[in-house]
């Protein structure tokens, strides 16, 4: 609820600002529809989707503990 919330705020200040429309695009992995900028071209969207899925794959790395210099604790372990 709240991230639909978001979408629509973003995308009615978008509309406002830049005056673009809006199209709804059917989605592989969801029954509900994803509203994009209207006359983005595909490459750019299949771009965009190849990427996004990339960044998803990469696992999440912690620092070696060396750069820490907290014996291994993050910044968040240490702060206050």
């Amino acid at each position: 609820m709240l991230s639909e919330l978001h979408q629509g705020v973003l995308s009615d200040l978008l509309t406002e600002a830049l005056g673009v429309g809006w199209e709804g695009r059917e989605r592989h992995h969801s029954e509900h529809r994803r509203f994009e900028i209207l006359g983005a071209p595909e490459a750019l969207m299949a771009e965009f989707t190849r990427r996004a899925g990339e960044v998803e794959n990469v696992p999440r790395r912690r620092p070696p503990s060396t750069l820490l210099g907290g014996g291994g604790r993050s910044v968040r372990d240490t702060a206050p």
